[in-house]
């Protein structure tokens, strides 16, 4: 807090985003001392939205109360959470709903794909998972799922590293020494490991607007999803997708087998998933953001 204070003082900000629930919480307050106009974003509710512990949940919901009465503008990213701010928090804060921070447009690779040589993928069918090695991110699930597809030359793929920082229950990395799924960790760029995928699954349980579902529809990748908060937002079943309710396992593996031998299934989910990428743009969220920090500087005048 110091540390912060510091900073507002030495910088003297017109204007403050806060994105993630630590700095969300904390900002916000000391921003008003110095007189800065305040955004947050609400990236997600994270592991606090599934958490047992009713008590933890009550002392965050207070913190949110609290923090967010000296909040100016607040950028929700799905549909869930403002309805968790307004009707739960009673938070009537004014907001703008963009679609996270966007992806990139498509990515085609230059040079030679060295995954497809090294792990022998070129003829094998390639399901992709990326995001942080979490229990909440679906990782067992996934991992569940995978062992009872009967599809020969199977393979599941891992990009992403653990993450000790996270209240999150520990993976173990012997999950992994099973035959076909590969662990490839964090990786800087992902567009290699969509260029090479079949499939994206997403059996996460918590969400804000997940990035890599967005980069996999703006690769032209199939996407398998539990239903949940951010997903629901841009994913209808059986049209530019497939979502199913968290724990489903049975009827995602009906839906992957489908996908695999289905040819027309398949491209129709592909077709109606095109309408999505210009909202996924990030040149075009990045516009919004702008517009809006504009606004809120000249009311500040």
């Amino acid at each position: 807090i110091l540390r912060l204070i510091w900073i507002f003082i030495k910088n003297k900000p017109n204007l403050v985003q806060t994105y993630t629930i630590h700095p969300n919480l904390i900002c916000l307050p000391i921003a008003k001392l110095f007189f800065a106009k305040t955004l947050a974003m609400i990236t997600g509710m994270g592991s606090l939205s599934v958490t047992k512990n009713k008590n933890l949940k009550k002392l965050v919901d207070l913190f949110y109360k609290f923090s967010f009465y000296f909040c100016d503008h607040i950028i929700f990213v799905n549909t869930n959470n403002k309805k968790y701010f307004h009707n739960n928090l009673n938070i009537k804060t004014e907001y703008t709903l963009i679609n996270g921070a966007g992806v990139k447009k498509k990515i085609k690779c230059q040079k030679k794909n060295f995954f497809i040589q090294k792990y022998n993928l070129k003829n094998s069918f390639n399901i992709i998972f990326v995001g942080r090695i979490i229990k909440e991110k679906g990782v067992i699930d996934a991992i569940k799922i995978f062992k009872l597809l009967k599809i020969k030359n199977k393979k599941l793929i891992f990009a992403g590293g653990f993450d000790n920082s996270s209240f999150s229950e520990k993976i173990s990395k012997k999950l992994f020494n099973y035959p076909g799924i590969i662990f490839l960790d964090h990786l800087r760029s992902t567009y290699k490991v969509f260029d090479l995928a079949d499939l994206f699954i997403l059996p996460s349980i918590t969400e804000g607007m997940p990035t890599s579902l967005m980069e996999a529809i703006n690769e032209d990748i199939p996407t398998v999803s539990y239903n949940i908060a951010g997903v629901e937002d841009i994913i209808k079943n059986d049209l530019n997708g497939v979502t199913v309710r968290i724990g489903e396992i049975n009827k995602v593996v009906n839906k992957i087998m489908q996908i695999n031998k289905d040819k027309k299934y398949r491209s129709n989910l592909l077709a109606n998933s095109l309408k999505l990428k210009n909202k996924f743009d990030r040149v075009f969220i990045k516009r919004k953001i702008l517009y809006l920090y504009d606004n809120i500087i000249k009311s500040k005048n």
